[in-house]
This record gives C-alpha cells, structure tokens and sequence, in this order.
C-alpha cells in the first residue's frame, strides 16, 4: 500500500494552501462524533483517526496541526492511529468548547476560520463562539472541494474495499437458497468478506 504518512501530509499540505490562497492562517475542524456516508468526516482526511465521540483539529498554514479529542479515554487509541498531528490532547466532553477556543487562540494566528459547524449542536456552537469571542468565518466547503480529487492511497482502499465486495456478493450469489435463515447467509457473506481482506 502507498506510504498512508505521506498521503495525508500531502492532503494536509493542499489544505494548507488553500488557506493561504484564502488569506486564512488557521482552520479549526470539527467534528461531531457522527459517521454516515451524507457527510465527509474533514478530521478523519487530515488524519486518518476515526474518532469516537466529539473532536477537533487546530490547522495551521504551516506545520501539523493538533488534535483535540473527547472522551479522554480515547487517547491511547488515538496516539497509535493518528497520523501527521504534532500533539493529542484528550478533554472531557463538556470542556472541548472551552479548550477548542483557548488552544485557537494560542495556536492559530488570524484570521482563522471554522469547518465543520453542520455538525455542532446549538449549544455546542454557542459556547464556541462565547469561548472564542467572535464567530470565526464559515470554512466548511475547504477540505471538502479538495478532497473530491482522490489521492492514490485513497484509490487503493477503495479497490480493496470494492473487492472486498465483490466477495460478498459472489458468496451471497452461490450460497442463498429457499428456507435458508438470514443468519446462516450472513455469516457465509460475512465470512467471505473477511477472507478477502
């Protein structure tokens, strides 16, 4: 498989320009601690960390970017995953807001502006803005518009992910049959997936 390291400090590095190109010199991510597939997780493209609960990511025009998660127990999890961040730090929930703005203002120079706010709830995103002082400028289409164009380890995994599939499919083809129970074909898609990648 492609170098997945260099893979996201090559899409952290389009970001970054595009900041640059946008007179931004940092961008807060957050994301909500939701995953469905209406919605691009711009956390998990920047670091390949699919977090659990509530999250952000501090993005600087230059350098890596820190990633704040919540819940705390989650910091060991996130340590051996995440790829291309200088430092995690693990909050609990009701202090993400608070820490967000605090590490924005310390790590980020202005103008910095916010992606990400489709996922926050009311309240969230009002102690947000009272944390931060003012509310940051919309950035939620940044990482989005680059993103659209794969890179070659994201191509790799959705071949993988297509042949993997594929198995399923081809199990669900020659092994279904009246009277089966739905259990007994899941477990034989489900096995054939696994042996398949």
């Amino acid at each position: 498989m492609t170098d997945r390291v260099a893979d996201i400090a090559a899409r952290r590095a389009r970001v970054q320009a595009e900041m640059r190109k946008r007179g931004l010199r940092g961008l807060v991510i957050y994301f909500g601690g939701q995953h469905y597939m209406l919605r691009m997780n711009q956390l998990m493209y920047l670091t390949d960390f699919k977090a659990l609960g509530c999250a952000a990511l501090l993005v600087p025009d230059e350098g890596l970017p820190s990633l704040i998660i919540s819940p705390p127990w989650d910091s060991s999890r996130a340590n051996e995953e995440a790829v291309g961040v200088a430092e995690i730090i693990a909050v609990a929930p009701e202090a993400l807001a608070g820490e967000i703005a605090a590490r924005a203002k310390q790590e980020l120079r202005e103008p910095f502006a916010l992606a990400g706010s489709e996922g926050m709830t009311v309240a969230f995103s009002r102690a947000l803005v009272a944390a931060l002082g003012e509310e940051p400028a919309n950035a939620d289409t940044l990482v989005s518009s680059l993103a659209a164009t794969r890179t070659p380890v994201e191509l790799e995994r959705i071949e993988k992910a297509a042949t993997i599939a594929d198995a399923g499919f081809q199990a669900l083809c020659e092994t279904a049959r009246v009277g089966m129970w739905e259990y007994e074909l899941a477990a034989e898609i489900e096995a054939a997936m696994h042996a398949s990648g």
